[in-house]
């Protein structure tokens, strides 16, 4: 499975993205083995951050076959024609099958400076670390 923030990534700062791209994607993100003072370093070092840029097939996303991102898209529109909302236009959403490589618009790793805007990491409490990394994994 593949998750996609579908805003920029900055919006959801350091305690939505960073261990995200501190560790290794969405497995820091439900488990706690990041944190074992044994294996946190492993998996720290394992690859490098990095922000894909992507086009997704909206009927692609999730269980509901784009449903709730057809929704928020609605939602802006709505928005847009300045009626207010109490929902968040922030949406994030997953797909389930291979995302052709004709898809993916750029990979930005970091510490380059379109990462730093899109990620808004360069204040955050916890630095990424890019340099511990093995520059042999991906």
């Amino acid at each position: 499975m593949l998750w996609f923030c579908f805003f920029r990534p900055a919006i959801a700062g350091e305690g939505g993205i960073g261990d995200l791209l501190r560790f290794w994607g969405g497995e820091a993100v439900y488990n706690s083995h990041d944190r074992d003072p044994e294996m946190g370093p492993i998996i720290a070092a394992i690859g490098r951050p990095a922000i894909v840029e992507a086009e997704i097939p909206i009927a692609w996303c999730g269980g509901d076959r784009g449903l709730r991102l057809a929704m928020n898209i609605g939602q802006r529109f709505v928005v847009a024609q300045g009626t207010p909302s109490r929902n968040s236009s922030h949406v994030e959403d997953n797909i389930k099958q291979h995302l052709p490589g004709a898809f993916i618009r750029q990979v930005h790793v970091h510490p380059s400076p379109e990462f730093m805007r899109l990620a808004g990491c360069a204040d955050w409490y916890r630095p990424l670390q890019s340099g511990r990394r093995s520059s042999n994994l991906a």
